[in-house]
């Protein structure tokens, strides 16, 4: 089952709207936020073996780090990026 909080992305003139949170029965997406960024930093954002599948390069910095974030943060509420996280839903 899919569940979404508002309407999925929808052009209203030139800009973007999208689901605030998508949910299925063992995942939650939601836009990043510039709260995530001590995370995505530990967790991945500096690791080149995951960076090499993306369009950034491994972040060297918390500092990098908060920098992208703001950038895709900005893109989105303008609605030039319809990023998000992806976490489990539930832990067993």
């Amino acid at each position: 089952m899919l569940t979404l909080s508002n309407a999925f992305p929808v052009v209203k003139g030139r800009t973007v709207t999208r689901a605030k949170e998508i949910l299925t029965e063992r995942l939650r997406l939601r836009p990043p936020t510039l709260a995530d960024a001590e995370q995505i930093f530990a967790r991945y954002g500096q690791d080149p073996a995951v960076s090499r599948f993306m369009s950034w390069t491994p972040h060297r910095s918390i500092e990098d780090m908060i920098t992208f974030l703001t950038r895709i943060v900005n893109d989105s509420a303008e609605g030039r990026s319809l990023g998000y996280l992806i976490f489990l839903a539930f832990i067993r």
